[in-house]
């Protein structure tokens, strides 16, 4: 596991001091239903191919060599013939807890389009992302670590991912994962939305979190902040 991804697992609550055990997103780095022929495989809304994951629109492409994954084998293109949308139902949430949706973003350089957009979902609750693929290549990706911070209105939430890209070469995902998170989160490229859909200042207690109680960070925690200013909890991992 790389030095800054344990930072950010640290900082945002997967210690049993801080929060509760985290819920369970199946298949989030796309490994299953595992190998098959070829570098890559394209999936149709409603096929039920892809463990875990519900096509709404559009298809997705299953990559298993085409390019390198952000970890082990396989990543998911977000468009294909069309641009995709692809949701999961996450349960074990507690309600009023914050939860921190992460997921490693790049994409697809072969297009025209350099900047790859994404809108992020949570329930209600969504965030756009992009991903410039300007000095990217199919043997590094140039992965980037993403989070959208979320509050639980339910035990139970919809996440999903849909491209914005019109053409063939869109986002691409990997590592997806749901985590408890702690109040303070660094505001780098991460985002987080009230009830009402409000961006709400990660550096500080939420105004829309009213009647919450805070999760403090772990004196560890706090030391980690500093190191991960240097690191930043949102940057291009650029592999040999």
């Amino acid at each position: 596991m790389r030095l800054k991804r344990a930072l950010i697992t640290a900082l945002l609550g997967l210690s049993a001091q801080a929060v509760d055990a985290a819920p369970n997103v199946t298949n989030g780095g796309f490994e299953q239903p595992g190998t098959f022929v070829g570098p890559l495989i394209a999936i149709g809304a409603g096929s039920s191919y892809l463990s875990g994951w519900k096509i709404e629109t559009g298809s997705i492409i299953l990559i298993q060599s085409h390019w390198k994954a952000d970890e082990a084998m396989y990543s998911v293109a977000l468009s294909s013939l069309s641009p995709a949308k692809m949701s999961q139902t996450i349960s074990g949430l507690k309600v009023g807890q914050r939860y921190a949706l992460s997921f490693a973003m790049a994409g697809n350089s072969d297009g025209s389009n350099s900047v790859k957009p994404l809108t992020v979902s949570a329930g209600d609750i969504s965030g756009k992302f992009t991903f410039d693929t300007d000095g990217a290549s199919e043997p590094d990706m140039a992965w980037q670590d993403k989070v959208l911070v979320f509050v639980a209105v339910s035990d139970k939430v919809v996440i999903s991912f849909e491209s914005g890209e019109g053409d063939p070469y869109g986002p691409v995902l990997d590592n997806i994962a749901v985590s408890p998170a702690p109040k303070f989160v660094p505001a780098s490229n991460t985002f987080v939305f009230g009830p009402g859909g409000e961006d709400d200042d990660l550096l500080g207690p939420p105004e829309d979190d009213v009647g919450l109680t805070p999760v403090p960070l772990p004196a560890p925690g706090l030391l980690l902040i500093g190191a991960l200013g240097g690191l930043g909890v949102v940057r291009s991992r650029r592999k040999a």
